[in-house]
């Protein structure tokens, strides 16, 4: 990706209890589309963050956050932009407590 593309990230959880939520966090505060950054539920289980034209400013960690009746977790990865180049530092995979089953994050 260069700077000026777009990019995408993807939050699901494969298995739990719904009803659920899913947030995206960034420098400490939700997410806002002022930055040219949005987020979009998909189904009950999937939210994806966009980003339609990258700039500098939105370098930095980004937390996908999944509540549900049973709990809370998170996770961070990094956008990293090196010159024209622009990476997600590292994909994960979170926990998320549900009735004594795994709940699983995709991003």
């Amino acid at each position: 990706m260069e700077a000026g593309s777009h990019a995408t990230l993807q939050c699901s959880v494969d298995q739990g209890d719904i009803p659920l939520t899913i947030s995206w966090i960034f420098h400490g505060k939700e997410l806002s589309s002022q930055m040219g950054i949005e987020t979009t539920r998909i189904g009950k289980r999937v939210n994806v963050l966009t980003i339609e034209s990258i700039a500098p400013f939105h370098a930095g960690d980004y937390v996908c956050v999944a509540t549900n009746a049973a709990g809370s977790t998170n996770y961070t990865t990094e956008l990293v932009i090196m010159g024209t180049c622009v990476i997600f530092r590292k994909q994960f995979q979170l926990s998320l407590p549900c009735n004594n089953s795994a709940e699983y994050i995709i991003i």
